[in-house]
């Protein structure tokens, strides 16, 4: 994995699927840059804030929902996390 995908720090509740993510991305050909941008999108939601881990799924949840609506397919399509 490239340089800037390393340097991406995922913190809250959705860190442990960090190294999980940074692996199937390597595995699936991701250039470091694209990598980094969809650790970002993973990051962002799981930093502390008002939410607890189930209001954060619900959040997660809705807008994965609404961009798929918008788009055909999720942000991520391809790219599936186990929880």
């Amino acid at each position: 994995m490239g340089y800037w995908a390393t340097r991406v720090r995922v913190v809250g509740p959705l860190a442990a699927h960090a190294e999980g993510l940074r692996t199937v991305l390597a595995e699936r050909g991701y250039a470091p840059s694209p990598a980094a941008g969809q650790l970002q999108l993973m990051a962002h939601p799981s930093r502390p804030g008002p939410f607890n881990s189930a209001e954060l799924r619900t959040y997660i949840l809705i807008h994965l929902v609404e961009d798929t609506a918008v788009t055909g397919m999720p942000p991520w399509a391809g790219v599936f996390l186990n929880d």
